[in-house]
């Protein structure tokens, strides 16, 4: 091999050397402008419910006012660095489901199906029927709107969120039929799912949902089924975190490219 040959070599590899840097500096580059657009999304999380009721003597669905269950709210904070913007937000329950739930509850207490009570959910409106009385409630098919969610850091505030009385009626008069029956702890039961739909600053559209389940905490009962119940909603984040997949996967991707075409890694 001439000399003129291996200069050439040299000043071939060292001019690839180089593109291979400038890429993975503009790549670096490129990483660093895309964790900055991502710390500035929104990021919404949602605080769990507790509700105390009680019942004196439960012998059927109780459909009694129940001032423990008026006004209660569901907490929702921006714990991200950028303002969600245009938020809208909606429940679902299945309500079906769940009331068959309560019937297997009851029959297992009281060896009988409870026929105290009619349910109706129709052109968007829950009822209860009762003897000679009926509830009327507003079903979860309405959307509300807000207009803007500041950051934690900006407005310690939380965004308050209505939460269905109808659904917390249901679920008070399950968590009386666990305790009655002792299943505090070997029996699950869901609660409402969350959906709020968000833009950022970017307008990007961002849909979050939260599902929820009851968990019962301290609560008592008498042999005349008197009853008082503590029980919480816990709310899990269902994964949309696609960006962040995404970023984790870049990240990856950049350390292999770094790796594989490390050329000081020998000098």
């Amino acid at each position: 091999m001439t000399l003129g040959m291996l200069d050439k070599i040299l000043s071939y590899a060292s001019s690839f050397g180089t593109f291979v840097s400038a890429v993975a500096a503009l790549y670096a580059i490129w990483l660093t402008i895309f964790q900055r657009r991502i710390s500035y999304r929104p990021n919404l999380i949602i605080r769990d419910l507790l509700i105390n009721s009680k019942k004196d003597k439960f012998d059927g669905f109780d459909l009694d006012e129940n001032s423990s269950l008026i006004g209660v709210k569901v907490e929702l904070n921006n714990i991200g660095l950028g303002t969600a913007i245009s938020v809208k937000y909606s429940w679902e329950y299945e309500f079906e489901k769940e009331l068959k739930k309560y019937d297997e509850l009851f029959f297992e207490k009281f060896n009988k199906k409870d026929d105290s009570f009619d349910f109706d959910y129709n052109n968007g409106l829950i009822s209860f029927k009762k003897e000679r009385s009926g509830y009327f409630y507003p079903g979860l098919n309405i959307v509300r709107d807000i207009d803007f969610i500041l950051p934690h850091n900006i407005s310690k505030e939380s965004t308050i969120l209505e939460i269905p009385y109808a659904v917390l009626l249901l679920l008070t008069n399950i968590s009386y039929l666990i305790i009655l029956n002792r299943h505090n702890f070997n029996k699950t039961f869901n609660g409402p799912k969350l959906i709020v739909v968000f833009q950022d600053i970017e307008g990007n559209t961002i849909r979050n949902e939260w599902t929820s389940k009851l968990q019962i905490g301290h609560s008592s009962f008498s042999s005349d089924n008197d009853v008082k119940t503590s029980y919480s909603l816990r709310f899990s984040p269902r994964s949309t975190g696609s960006s962040l997949r995404r970023l984790q996967k870049i990240r990856k991707s950049y350390a292999d490219f770094m790796n594989e075409h490390n050329f000081n890694k020998n000098k």
